[in-house]
């Protein structure tokens, strides 16, 4: 323990610092350690979670790619609502449409980071992993073949989408740091009030 007002070490049960003779109840501190305050980071992994859900919901009013000659360009909100579809015709649309339950799991279990991280992480890669395809493969209804049609773009929506998973992915790992962080302080500091409810038991 150590005195507020001028920095003395204090002995354990002092009711008194012996070199200002502040009372115990006014000087005492704890000393954190050399990082971030807790409280003060703790609000990273919040803007994180609040980044990441407004940087999806600006993806669906954006283009996400154009197929083709760029005549047939899906906006976010058709690939998100009809994209599940792809699982009854095949081919490899549906793959990267999984990103998205992935990375909605990630905010709902945010209060348990180390599962969070770990939907971020198979969110991030499969998003991810559409930049590795030339093209998009889909059943064909009426001769029950597969389609290959090349991406020729992708637009703003694709990139505000993968950055939506990225910022989570980030926000898990600063609130695993915080969490880490908090554990090597005594209760009385390890931050209270509106961030309380992150902590895991």
């Amino acid at each position: 323990m150590f005195c507020a007002n001028c920095g003395k070490t204090l002995a354990e049960g002092a009711t008194r610092c012996p070199w200002c003779g502040t009372p115990l109840t006014q000087a005492v501190k704890q000393v954190l350690p050399a990082t971030v305050q807790p409280r003060q980071m703790s609000t990273i992994p919040l803007l994180c979670l609040l980044c990441s859900i407004g940087l999806f919901l600006a993806s669906l009013t954006q283009s996400a790619f154009c197929l083709g000659d760029c005549n047939n360009q899906w906006r976010g909100v058709w690939v998100l609502l009809f994209g599940w579809g792809a699982m009854l015709l095949g081919g490899n649309a549906v793959c990267f449409w999984f990103a998205n339950p992935l990375l909605f799991v990630a905010w709902i279990t945010f209060r348990y980071p180390r599962v969070s991280l770990w939907f971020s992480i198979f969110a991030v890669t499969v998003s991810a992993a559409f930049l590795l395809f030339t093209g998009i493969t889909m059943g064909n209804l009426h001769n029950n073949e597969l389609d290959f049609t090349p991406i020729v773009h992708r637009h703003l929506g694709y990139w505000l989408w993968l950055s939506s998973m990225i910022i989570m992915l980030v926000g898990n790992g600063s609130k695993i740091i915080v969490l880490h962080n908090e554990q090597e302080l005594p209760p009385e500091m390890s931050g209270t009030g509106t961030f309380q409810w992150w902590r895991t038991r």
